[in-house]
Parts: structure tokens; sequence; C-alpha cells
């Protein structure tokens, strides 16, 4: 997909989920608290929002990595160290990697966190829609029949 409108893809939203991740430590515990009923910051946002919702690549194999060190080491083990030591392992570039440095430098705060990742999923779910709606056209076009479409796709029903 080339530039996408905003609700279906929202770069900085990508980008201030995986920054919030990597300084998630810095985030005041009453802070978290008062604002989203939470004193941690890190699992909140990992239960809003999966790597395949992320659309940009660096930040989708990042967030990966941050699964995966939580599932690993818990929420202490994910930083902007460990996240960019990871990615060189895998193979990214080092100017690709140096990118998640400057999204924490610009990141507001890390309270944006939670609302960032749930942004992020909401863009992902209107993408699949959109997927599974463009198919189903196709479908129609060749002329398939239209219940045997809706039974196949669940995003049929929410239209």
């Amino acid at each position: 997909m080339g530039c996408l409108p905003p609700a279906l893809h929202d770069p900085v939203s990508e980008q201030w989920t995986i920054a919030a991740a990597l300084v998630h430590v810095t985030c005041d515990p009453e802070a978290l608290e008062f604002y989203h009923q939470t004193r941690q910051l890190l699992p909140a946002m990992l239960q809003e929002v999966r790597a395949e919702d992320f659309l940009g690549e660096l930040e989708r194999e990042a967030w990966r990595v941050i699964e995966e060190l939580v599932q690993r080491d818990g929420p202490g083990g994910v930083s902007q160290l460990t996240v960019g030591h990871e990615l060189l392992r895998r193979g990214l570039r080092g100017t690709e990697v140096i990118k998640l440095g400057q999204w924490v430098a610009e990141l507001p705060t890390p309270l944006l966190g939670i609302h960032a990742a749930q942004l992020v999923h909401q863009a992902a779910e209107r993408r699949r829609k959109m997927q599974h709606l463009q198919e189903e056209a196709k479908a129609l076009a060749r002329g398939e029949d239209a219940p045997h479409i809706a039974a196949r796709n669940r995003y049929s029903r929410l239209v």
C-alpha cells in the first residue's frame, strides 16, 4: 500500500508506540494509574497491539523483538539498547536502527504509549476490513454469489 490516509496508517502512532515501549521504565506509575488505570505501561501496550498491526517494516520488526524480549526476560528486558542490538543481530542496517533513538527523542511523553498502540491497532483493523471488502468485490465481479462470499468474510457483517 502506498500513502494511506491516517485512518488506515498512522506512522506517528506506530513510532510513538515503539518509543514509549523503549522508555516505559521512565513513566511515572502514579500518572499511568491516573490516566490509564494501570501502573505498568508496557504490559498494557502489549494487550492493545500485535506486531502484525504495524504497517512499517522497522516498526513491525521492533515490536516483534519487544514481544519476544518481554516473553523471555520480562518488561525489564526491554530498552532502546536491547531492542536495537537485537535488530542489528537480525540483519537490519545501523541507519535503520538509529531511527529508534530519533523516535525516543521526539516522543512527547511515554503516557501516549497506550493510546498510540490503540490507534495502531484500529488502523490495522480498518486495513484488514478494506482488504476483505476488496476481495469480496473482486469475487462479486467474477460472478460468485454473495451468500458464499459473506460466509467466508467475517467483515461482511460489519458493513
